[in-house]
């Protein structure tokens, strides 16, 4: 029999309408801080004008 697989949390985070970047919950500090940089990049795309929302 194989082993019941594992639950994962996974949590959302919205850039802009209809684009989120998805991470686990239990990431290291280090792998945080780099969701943390991708969001102010993602979000800075479409609120700076960089792309048409």
């Amino acid at each position: 029999m194989e082993p019941a697989p594992t639950r994962e949390t996974w949590l959302r985070f919205p850039i802009c309408s209809g684009i989120e970047l998805h991470a686990r919950e239990d990431l290291e500090a280090g792998k945080r801080k780099a969701v943390e940089a991708l969001l102010r990049i993602g979000k800075s795309f479409f609120e700076g004008g960089l792309i048409a929302d």
